[in-house]
């Protein structure tokens, strides 16, 4: 049996290459696999999905559709990413793609929204028709020994996979024209192609190590590929969980990002994903310097203003406003491809420390309500607390960081040093507290 024919509906949810087959399996093993836990559902009463998605083409537009048909606790808004999905994949040439939105819409659609097996026939043969004829273009160009059209065959090739969903295939053809490439031109577009197949895979180790070589050209990169690369870094970083670095890349990715990587990332995740990891991981003085002051990520900012309000709130220290802004963000982004399966971390990382981030004491009083609903007396704890570096005020029962001073924030002070006090979490009954493990990540950020 041929490649395009004979694939059932069964056969394309169960196949595992990309979003072909089993979209639904590889978000769950990517989440499974980041160590964070399955995916909540998320609520978006007024999310437009057209809207939403409209910045977006290719296969990352229709992985997203999937995605908010798969999160979203609305079903209304469920059936209408799977009805965009369904029809945008009927425009395409993917029948895995297609034969996996049907399966998922059930019959729940309507009559206009059954199995087309006829369509799917005609678009398979015409697949195996398009292939034997790339197939056997690519032998004439080997045998002419011209290493120019052996290169543009293998792309063809590759481009051709990838339009009909065989991921692993086109990123086979895509790595084969290396070494018929004559320029750093040629080197770079190879590897934005296994860049970008690869983000389809969830590959982020080549995704990374493809981003490294592109970025090792002899020539001079143009700005937009240097944005371009900025952000996939970006994105393979924050697929490994390595959320500062994710962080870093995002916020130096240049302007000229713009729209013209439509198929892979728009600006505004630039700036959600770059500050959503900068205030779960950055101390004070990293988010001053490189969120708020920085003019080429303010741009991105710009255009995502609830994000702005997020960063401006935890800035300046305004908690309420910002867990409000942070509730009202984490509905939406629950559904987001990237930042889907971070944002109960994410958001964890980023409520903790804002519990402690008074502009310049902790109020005991506080730290009892979060660690302990029954006090115990303080004053036998200060010796051992004051050795440590913060001072007790038994007084007022405020925590002072160690040479206090108007500009001190818990972020950058001995704050932490109290928070990790062994002494101090046994009087307080810690009994096996999440802080303990918060507070060493957050030690090794700041």
């Amino acid at each position: 049996m041929d490649a395009w024919s004979g694939v059932s509906a069964d056969a394309a949810a169960a196949g595992a290459n990309g979003l072909g087959g089993g979209w639904r399996a590889d978000v769950e093993a990517a989440a499974a696999t980041s160590g964070l836990g399955g995916w909540g559902e998320a609520s978006a009463e007024l999310l437009d999905v057209e809207a939403y998605v409209a910045p977006y083409s290719g296969r990352t537009r229709l992985a997203r559709l999937m995605a908010i048909s798969y999160k979203c606790g609305v079903e209304a808004i469920q059936f209408e990413a799977l009805r965009v999905a369904h029809d945008e994949a009927k425009a395409g040439e993917d029948t895995m793609f297609y034969l996996y939105v049907v399966r998922e819409i059930d019959g729940r659609l309507g009559q206009g929204y059954l199995l087309d097996q006829a369509w799917v026939d005609s678009v398979n043969r015409r697949a195996e028709q398009r292939k034997e004829t790339l197939l056997s273009q690519l032998q004439i160009y080997q045998s002419n020994q011209i290493k120019e059209s052996i290169r543009m065959g293998y792309n063809q090739i590759g481009d051709f996979y990838f339009a009909h969903g065989h991921l692993s295939e086109a990123f086979k053809s895509y790595i084969a024209t290396e070494e018929h490439c004559s320029t750093s031109e040629h080197a770079i577009q190879m590897c934005m192609n296994a860049i970008h197949v690869n983000l389809e895979l969830c590959d982020f180790a080549r995704v990374l190590n493809y981003a490294s070589k592109a970025k090792g050209s002899q020539d001079p990169l143009s700005p937009i590929t240097t944005a371009k690369l900025q952000a996939v870094e970006g994105l393979g970083y924050l697929g490994q969980q390595q959320y500062k670095l994710a962080a870093l890349q995002f916020i130096e990715t240049g302007p000229e990002l713009g729209s013209n990587y439509s198929e892979v990332i728009a600006p505004q995740d630039v700036a959600t994903y770059g500050a959503l990891c900068a205030l779960a991981l950055f101390n004070y003085t990293e988010i001053k310097t490189k969120v708020v002051e920085n003019v080429q990520f303010g741009s991105f900012l710009d255009l995502v203003p609830e994000v702005k309000d997020l960063v401006n709130a935890f800035y300046y220290s305004q908690r309420n406003t910002c867990m409000e802004v942070l509730e009202r963000l984490k509905q939406r982004l629950m559904m987001d491809l990237h930042l889907g399966h971070h944002m109960d971390f994410l958001c964890l990382l980023i409520s903790q420390k804002l519990e402690f981030m008074p502009s310049t004491v902790c109020d005991f009083s506080t730290l009892y309500d979060l660690l302990m609903k029954t006090p115990s007396p303080i004053n036998e704890e200060q010796p051992r607390v004051n050795a440590n570096g913060p001072q007790l005020n038994s007084a007022s029962n405020l925590i002072l960081p160690e040479n206090f001073n108007d500009e001190t924030l818990l972020a950058e002070s001995s704050h932490y040093k109290f928070l990790k006090s062994k002494d101090l979490f046994d009087s307080l009954g810690r009994r096996k507290h999440n802080w303990v493990s918060t507070c060493q990540m957050q030690d090794s950020v700041c």
